[in-house]
Formats: structure tokens, sequence, C-alpha cells
């Protein structure tokens, strides 16, 4: 699949509202493997991810000063080892404490975040700031 064809399938920065259906398996799952935009290494497996509408501002890049973003789709994902590469940044102290995902090869970007709470942790990739192919 050539890159034009992947940029079509892929929702945008500018539109990061629910995925486009081709994206979402019947049983709401990630239907293409989720690659970094930045450097196309892949980060998810097609079925690791499960769609999830859960509203959250978001910074958009690791220390920047710029507003955080409303996002509100994403694939929750059940391990961190059902990630084929992905970097978790440690603990940020706060009201939640929580760790934000990044590629691992190239470090660009935020793409998601964990919530650690006293009864679990959630994984969340956002669905708008990735490549599919």
């Amino acid at each position: 699949m050539d890159a034009t064809n992947d940029t079509t399938l892929a929702t945008t920065a500018t539109a990061p509202g629910r995925p486009a259906a081709q994206l979402v398996s019947a049983q709401d799952t990630n239907a293409k493997e989720i690659r970094c935009v930045a450097c196309e290494s892949s980060i998810l497996r097609p079925g690791k991810g499960q769609l999830v509408q859960h509203p959250m501002a978001l910074m958009q890049s690791k220390g920047a000063e710029a507003p955080a973003e409303q996002v509100e789709w994403f694939w929750r994902v059940a391990d961190m080892f059902d990630f084929e590469n992905i970097g978790f940044t440690k603990v940020v102290d706060g009201a939640t404490n929580v760790r934000y995902l990044t590629c691992a090869d190239c470090e660009r970007g935020v793409l998601g975040i964990q919530e650690q709470t006293e009864e679990s942790q959630p994984i969340y990739l956002t669905t708008h700031r990735v490549r599919y192919v």
C-alpha cells in the first residue's frame, strides 16, 4: 500500500473524531495495523485495541507549552505487552498518576496515556495521531 493510500485511511490530527469505518472491525477493534506517523514503526497489530469513547485533555507533545487537545476516541489496549513498539514515560505526579505513550523508536509526540489507579491501569492509544496500514 502506498503512502497516499495510508494517509486517506488515517484520521488526522485536525479531525480527532471517531475513526473511519474501514479502520474498525465488526468487534470494535482496530482492523488495521497501527504505525507511527513519523517513523513508520509498528505500534499495534490488528485486533489488539478496543475502540472506546473516553473524553480527556491530552498534551500534544512531551514538555509542550501548547494547550492540551481534547481527545474523545481511543484504542483501549488491555496489556502493555500487546504493543509491538511503544514507550512509556515515568509516572507523572499530580491529581492523577499517568504515564504518557510515545513511539519507542523516534519518541515524537504523545500517542496516548496510561491511567494508573489502585483498581486498574488502562492504556489508551489515540485514534488520530497514528497511521493505519
